[in-house]
């Protein structure tokens, strides 16, 4: 599935996406499969944004965490709304979105602003470890191995065989 995404026609049509996949996973839950999607296209543009950001930062230090701003914004997500803080933060190595499935927030650059006062500043705690990543910086959407990594690579001893065998898939170690 993650291949597919490369496709241009279905990377920006999720119900193409959805049809192209089903043969693999007819069982698959259609809710999860499209927040995997919307997640995985979010973290691919801020990635991408992530490098724009640091080719501009000399003339824009500054990054803004910005929310949609409607109903729906997540009370943590509301927390950071507005949070200013240098590119080179390590605040950003940690809530640099998505920091959820489905979230929306994003970031604007700025060539000035006044750097929000970080003293009183309490960590979320409910944005998922392996969203507490920057994918511009860490050149991934979903960790593969390690602490924090997302349950896709999970497969059971028993598996593993089978999954060789039946599907060719790529074992994680």
């Amino acid at each position: 599935m993650t291949a597919m995404l490369a496709d241009p026609e279905l990377k920006s049509n999720f119900y193409k996406f959805k049809e192209a996949v089903k043969p693999m996973f007819k069982l698959y839950n259609e809710d999860y499969l499209q927040a995997e999607y919307q997640t995985a296209k979010a973290s691919a543009r801020m990635a991408s944004d992530w490098k724009r950001i640091e080719a501009d930062a000399d003339v824009l230090p500054l990054l803004q965490y910005q929310t949609v701003g409607d109903g729906r914004v997540r009370p943590t997500h509301q927390a950071l709304d507005n949070i200013i803080r240098p590119i080179n933060d390590p605040f950003w190595k940690q809530y640099y979105p998505p920091n959820g499935w489905r979230c929306r927030c994003t970031v604007i650059q700025l060539s000035e602003g006044e750097l929000s006062d970080m003293s009183n500043f309490t960590p979320p705690d409910d944005v998922p470890p392996l969203f507490r990543m920057n994918s511009g910086i860490d050149g991934y959407v979903f960790k593969e191995r390690g602490k924090d990594k997302h349950p896709y690579f999970d497969i059971a001893k028993g598996d593993k065989e089978m999954a060789k065998k039946n599907w060719n898939l790529p074992i994680p170690t």
